[in-house]
């Protein structure tokens, strides 16, 4: 037969609910001295110089208290300490999670982001970390160094962008240059002097002219040209011709403007 339970009085069930929660308080209090033990030797690690040391007592004092955003910054500190930004990185979001309102593992998160170099995440992080605590001199400190090393970056980026266009500028130039002289090389040969291919050989093109095969003076002037603005480039290549080729060369058609060009060269 089941009792009636008077007024005021408690269930079976209820008392053993209470009592569970009673034995689950006692350990977690035992377990939260321990904790607090391999923090304070992790805090004297830390304090020494003894960084994996200090790990090890705070993942000790985790695995015995995993809710702790304390804990978790602790070991972040410690792996920013030993530059370890991955470790540094997941433990201080760890503490971020656990305690959103927690502006020392913000902190920790951006040091570690920054030492890492995600420089726009770790300014956020700052910024976030200076909106739940505006007067903190560290983090106005750490926000400051991540913005000039932004902006370090930024110049760095388009030093860099310069001197490829400028790399990307002198290769054109190398290649016209080439072209130029093979072009110029051609025209100057005895093969494709305008004399040979004129009325000295028969059925040859009138002087001027491309010849079959050959290069005329419109490839000359084409190439000749492309380097008008480029003086030292064109005596570089006049100055690898064959002398003997030059008067043949002089005779390929070639305009005033153009001529003016050639000797404006060989003069220096």
């Amino acid at each position: 037969k089941v009792e009636e339970v008077k007024e005021g009085e408690k269930t079976l069930e209820e008392e053993i609910s209470e009592a569970r929660a009673e034995k689950r308080a006692i350990e977690r209090a035992a377990k939260e001295r321990e904790a607090e033990e391999h923090k304070a030797k992790g805090n004297a690690s830390f304090k020494a110089g003894k960084h994996r040391s200090a790990i090890m007592h705070y993942s000790a004092a985790i695995d015995l208290i995993d809710d702790s955003a304390t804990y978790y910054t602790n070991l972040a500190a410690a792996h920013v300490a030993l530059k370890d930004w991955p470790n540094a990185i997941k433990m201080a979001h760890k503490a971020r999670k656990v305690d959103p309102s927690y502006s020392k593992a913000a902190y920790r998160h951006a040091q570690a982001l920054h030492g890492a170099g995600k420089l726009k995440d770790a300014l956020q992080a700052y910024e976030e970390g200076l909106f739940l605590l505006p007067d903190s001199q560290q983090m106005l400190d750490g926000r400051q160094a991540v913005t000039a090393d932004l902006r370090a970056g930024e110049e760095a980026e388009a030093t860099a962008l310069v001197r490829i266009r400028a790399m990307q500028g002198e290769k054109a130039a190398r290649e016209a240059a080439t072209a130029a002289s093979k072009t110029a090389n051609k025209a100057a040969s005895p093969a494709s002097s305008p004399a040979r291919q004129g009325g000295l050989v028969g059925g040859g093109s009138p002087a001027g002219r491309s010849s079959p095969g050959g290069t005329g003076a419109a490839d000359l002037k084409k190439a000749l040209r492309s380097l008008r603005k480029d003086p030292a480039a064109l005596y570089k290549i006049l100055a690898g011709l064959d002398p003997a080729g030059l008067p043949g060369l002089l005779k390929s058609g070639l305009e005033e403007e153009e001529l003016v060009a050639v000797l404006g060269a060989l003069e220096g």
